[in-house]
């Protein structure tokens, strides 16, 4: 009879989530410092059946999303007006 896992060593699904937050927290700072906090936050409340029945952790849920996508749409801003003035200056050399 195999014994259960002791509560402290991590499943697979954990080293994976933490592998993919540590990830994506090194990617978000390298193109915007201090927005890698942002993926490692949302990352870190996605176990599988961790919301339960409880209809406002879903409400929360939903509204960290909705913070979620206003940060990517911010970050995304930021970096198209950054390649933009590139091209731009590119452009100007160009001519």
């Amino acid at each position: 009879m195999q014994s259960p896992l002791p509560d402290s060593q991590p499943t697979q699904a954990s080293k994976f989530w933490g592998a993919i937050g540590k990830a994506g927290s090194v990617a978000a700072n390298v193109m915007l410092p201090g927005v890698g906090g942002i993926f490692t936050d949302m990352l870190r409340g996605m176990g599988v059946g961790a919301l339960g029945s409880d209809p406002v952790q879903y409400l929360r849920l939903q509204e960290r999303m909705q913070a979620e996508s206003r940060a990517y749409e911010a970050v995304s801003s930021v970096l198209k007006a950054k390649h933009d003035a590139a091209m731009d200056s590119l452009r100007n050399i160009a001519h």
